[in-house]
């Protein structure tokens, strides 16, 4: 019994050694781990130790400029990117890749006062106003044109920078509720091109013969209300 119980145990031992000499995963079919930074929230003599921070976790990359549109574009068509260099130099320093976002959630404040027609406008008629996130209409030509002319000033800047591994776009959007008149005329066009411009289509689809919803043009349509009282 005592040979036996000696035996088992040695086996046991050198498989013990085996499996510690053998990992788990191979390193190509692990999952990157990082971790969110905003840089322009913190004072810039803090970002190396934070870098460091991140670094010593073993985390291996992080992302900038979620919400950064202000200091990305601080005035229309005057981009700054310094700042941000600084912090992707930096990261880079401490061995971590970064996942450049768009900052689309987060018009600037010269964005809603100069252009106050992208705000979204709530059913009661309500108008969101600067001072959080997601307050700009998705339907709104003048914010994508601005969006689309940021991005395109930050691909330029970053696309070909093998220290970005990845790009985030936007920020959780959300489902709009948007009573903007630009998202009504959109929402024409869609019915314009769902019923092949025949409004005889759309009214029979709809079974507005009933209680006189009959409608003789497109443009007579307007958007849903959820509020409605019978």
């Amino acid at each position: 019994m005592r040979k036996r119980f000696v035996t088992v145990l040695l086996a046991c031992s050198l498989a013990g050694g085996l499996f510690a000499q053998q990992p788990w995963f191979k390193d190509k079919d692990l999952t990157l781990t990082g971790a969110y930074y905003y840089p322009e929230h913190w004072d810039e003599s803090q970002w190396e130790r934070d870098f460091k921070q991140m670094h010593d976790l073993g985390f291996e990359f992080t992302h900038f400029a979620e919400f950064a549109w202000a200091q990305l574009e601080p005035e229309e068509g005057k981009y700054d990117f310094a700042w941000l260099d600084k912090a992707v130099a930096l990261a880079a320093k401490y061995d971590l890749k970064v996942i450049m976002c768009t900052s689309t959630a987060t018009p600037p404040v010269w964005l809603s006062r100069k252009y106050p027609e992208i705000l979204i406008k709530n059913e009661n008629g309500t108008v969101l106003d600067h001072g959080a996130r997601q307050h700009a209409s998705f339907a709104s030509p003048v914010y994508r044109e601005l969006a689309y002319k940021m991005i395109e000033k930050l691909a330029q800047h970053y696309g070909n920078d093998s220290r970005i591994i990845g790009w985030q776009l936007d920020n959780e959007p959300a489902v709009q509720f948007d009573y903007n008149p630009k998202a009504e005329l959109a929402f024409r066009d869609f019915l314009r091109e769902k019923y092949h411009h025949d409004i005889q289509a759309l009214n029979d689809a709809w079974g507005t013969a009933f209680w006189s919803e009959v409608y003789s043009s497109f443009d007579e349509i307007t958007l849903p209300k959820t509020a409605r009282c019978l």
